[in-house]
């Protein structure tokens, strides 16, 4: 836990991020800005899709980033064109091609140069994704991550009205991390803007995802240690 707690930034990639079922409009980034000031910004989309290669199709998660993401920490990569100082974000920029996670290549039967079908486009296998430090903040691992560049997401034709998707803004800061004082204060300034539905709008501090980790882990820690106990008294 003392780790997790250490980490709390590189496990998000960012000081705090702002979700929501809907596109975040141009107004929330400058409620950001009037309370931070200079700060950096990265954007995410977040949905489940079927993809396909050689006649296998899977569920996946698509994580669709830009240049910036992640703006704190790195992800492990293995691949074509992978270097040290380039993030994911950097390699996948407008480019049709995608980092995936080894165990979906196995599901697939595809090695790296090779294409997949995602919707109405095509992606080339540039790597894998060997680490990722935001995987303890999925979503209960219900299907294995496919990353593809933020540019690309209108060409798979997948995002259409009624469709489920996650959109993220994920801010980071040279200077300390968000305080619970601006915490509270971005909330008031949320809901006291001209945004419908501002409580639909989530904001969450790196701290915060790293204490719900932490919770969920003693949970399944305490749900082992019952299983074991059980299994004692039946053996």
């Amino acid at each position: 836990q003392n780790q997790i707690n250490s980490q709390n930034r590189e496990i998000m990639g960012a000081d705090f991020r702002i979700k929501a079922n809907r596109p975040l409009p141009p107004i929330i980034h400058e409620i950001v800005v009037t309370e931070f000031g200079k700060i950096a910004r990265s954007e995410k989309v977040q949905f489940f899709s079927m993809v396909q290669a050689n006649n296998v199709s899977r569920l996946v998660s698509i994580h669709a980033i830009d240049k910036a993401f992640p703006l704190v920490g790195q992800f492990g990569l293995e691949g074509l064109n992978v270097v040290d100082d380039a993030s994911i974000g950097e390699l996948l920029s407008q480019s049709p091609i995608c980092y995936l996670y080894p165990e979906l290549a196995e599901l697939l039967g595809v090695k790296i140069g090779d294409s997949i079908k995602l919707g109405h486009a095509e992606f080339k296998v540039a790597g894998w994704v060997k680490q990722d430090p935001s995987a303890l903040f999925s979503n209960l691992g219900l299907a294995p991550r496919l990353f593809i560049s933020l540019d690309q997401v209108k060409n798979t034709g997948l995002i259409q009205l009624g469709s489920r998707v996650q959109y993220t803004s994920y801010y980071a800061s040279d200077d300390a991390q968000m305080t619970r004082k601006q915490y509270i204060r971005l909330q008031v300034a949320l809901k006291n803007s001209e945004l419908k539905q501002p409580d639909s709008y989530q904001i969450m501090r790196a701290k915060e995802a790293s204490a719900r980790i932490n919770r969920g882990m003693g949970d399944l820690s305490r749900f082992l240690s019952l299983v074991a106990i059980v299994a004692l008294f039946l053996a």
